[in-house]
Parts: structure tokens; C-alpha cells; sequence
């Protein structure tokens, strides 16, 4: 990660003023910073808050396209709404390091950073250099998320909609018998369905016997359960759901049954019919 953080004794990084483009010291002797204070500014890849700093203030920093990594002091005690909106680098670089909070710093602040959906690390200081002990990511689409059973993809995060698909099963997890895959699933805080499984998601499962698949999966992608040789009951709750290709049962049990709503039993045996499953093996719940 980066080393460029604000000691008190050294400046380690130069303000924009003394021409070293990019990066940004907040000036010494500061309390507050104000509202919009910076926003907009192009230039910005980088800000250290000094020493001495107890607020920023609203949409300080917005609009700063190329901002990607920021370091708050544990001085710090205030967010204003909005510090990093349109700040599109920091929630969706997955190499950005983005807010680097001193150890130390209230709660309150993280709550509000949290909020705010960006990604955190905290770290202590020790001379030039800071030193993460802790990270928390957020969710940015196409990153994995790891849960203490599954794996899930963001597909689609927006203000009203926000989506993952089950990209796997832990590897501590592999022997299990039975799973049940969820509705959905909460990343900070906020909730997401899961509308997928991807390929090769519990492929060679060798104990599977029992899976169900939540209301919300749209699709079942190519492998998903292949060679899952002792799978013989798979209930899907989604009234929808497609299929793709073959390998999805390939290798399982010879008395693989696939049960569905009531409801939509005609449509998904003719889905259920191209992945390779005969008429007899596909029921309602």
C-alpha cells in the first residue's frame, strides 16, 4: 500500500501548492475543513488531513475524479454528508486503497465512512509509514465477497437495485451433504438478492446430496453441480429460473430429482429437458 502518510515531523507528502501535483497536505493549524473545499478539483490523487483536524465538511472532496486514497487522522470526529460523493475512483478502483483511518479514530467517523460504502483500512503510524492491521472491503461490482460458507460476485449495485451471484463454496466447506442457498445476502448493510449461480460453482461435491436454491436465482450457469455424485434432490424456489447447457447435473445421481413451484412445473421441464434431465425427474414442490 501506499507510504505516503502524514507524520508531524516530516512532510511525506507535499501540498498541491508545492507543485507536486497530486497530492494533497491540508494545511497545519487547520480544525475544520469546509464545506466543498476541494470539490471538483481534477488534480487530486491523493489527501492527507493533518494533525489538528476535527471536521470535514460537506461534499468537501466531490467530485474529485481521480481521488483514490486518503488518510484521516484519529483527530478526526465529523463527516460531513456526502465527503467523497462522485469520487468514482474510490468505490470502484479494486486496487485503490481508499480511506486509511489512523487506529484510534471514533467510531462515529467509521460509521459514517462505512455509510458512505467505502472501503476502509485502519492503520498506525510508525515514522513514514503506515502499517494496516485491519481492512473491511465494500462491495464494488465484479469483486468477490467471501461469507464463512459461500462466495458471491457483485453484479449490480444501484440505489434501488443491488445484486450477486454465488461465484462458490468455501473449500472448509466442500464436504458438506446439504446447502441451501440464501434469498439474499447483506453487504454492509445493505441487502443484495442473489439471482445466480456461476460456473462451476459446486462442482465435485462429492457428498452433496440435498440442495435449494432461493426465490431470487435467475440462472443456473454450465457446471454448476457437476459431478456432485451423490446429488438426488435439488429444490429451486425461483419461479424463473433458466438453465445453461448440459454439464449441470453431469456426473450426479441416476436418481437426481429436480423439484419446482407448482406453478411453473410445464415451463421448467422443457428448460430442465435441454440440460439433460428427463420428464420423470422433474417435480413440484
Amino acid at each position: 500500500m501506499a507510504t505516503d502518510v502524514y507524520d508531524s515531523s516530516k512532510e511525506t507528502v507535499r501540498s498541491l501548492e508545492k507543485g507536486n501535483e497530486g497530492h494533497l497536505l491540508t494545511p497545519e493549524g487547520l480544525t475544520a475543513i469546509p464545506d466543498r473545499a476541494y470539490a471538483n478539483n481534477t488534480k487530486i490523487t491523493r489527501v492527507v488531513v493533518a494533525d489538528g483536524v476535527k471536521t470535514i465538511g460537506r461534499e468537501a472532496f466531490a467530485g474529485c475524479v481521480n481521488l483514490r486514497y486518503i488518510f484521516l487522522p484519529k483527530c478526526v470526529e465529523n463527516l460531513g454528508k456526502d465527503v467523497f460523493k462522485d469520487c468514482p475512483r474510490c468505490y470502484k478502483d479494486p486496487d485503490g486503497v481508499f480511506v486509511c483511518a489512523e487506529i484510534g479514530i471514533s467510531r462515529k467517523v467509521l460509521d459514517q465512512l462505512y455509510n458512505q460504502e467505502l472501503e476502509i483500512r485502519t492503520a498506525e503510524r510508525d515514522g513514514e509509514a503506515s502499517f494496516t492491521t485491519q481492512m473491511t472491503l465494500y462491495s464494488i461490482v465484479g469483486r468477490p465477497w467471501g461469507f464463512p460458507l459461500f462466495r458471491y460476485t457483485v453484479t449490480k449495485k444501484t440505489d434501488t437495485v443491488r445484486e450477486v451471484t454465488l461465484k462458490d463454496i468455501q473449500d472448509t466447506e466442500k464436504s458438506r451433504k446439504t446447502i441451501s442457498i440464501p434469498d439474499t445476502v447483506t453487504i454492509a448493510r445493505k441487502v443484495y438478492r442473489v439471482v445466480g449461480i456461476e460456473k462451476n460453482a459446486f462442482k465435485g461435491m462429492k457428498k452433496l446430496k440435498t440442495v435449494t436454491v432461493g426465490k431470487n436465482v435467475k440462472k443456473i450457469d454450465s457446471n454448476a453441480f457437476r459431478n456432485c455424485k451423490k446429488l438426488t434432490t435439488v429444490k429451486i424456489k425461483s419461479k424463473n429460473c433458466t438453465f445453461s447447457g448440459k454439464g449441470i447435473w453431469k456426473g450426479t445421481s441416476k436418481k437426481l430429482t429436480v423439484k419446482v413451484p407448482k406453478g411453473s412445473l410445464k415451463k421448467m421441464r422443457k428448460r430442465l429437458k435441454k440440460t439433460g434431465l428427463k420428464k420423470s425427474g422433474v417435480k413440484a414442490l
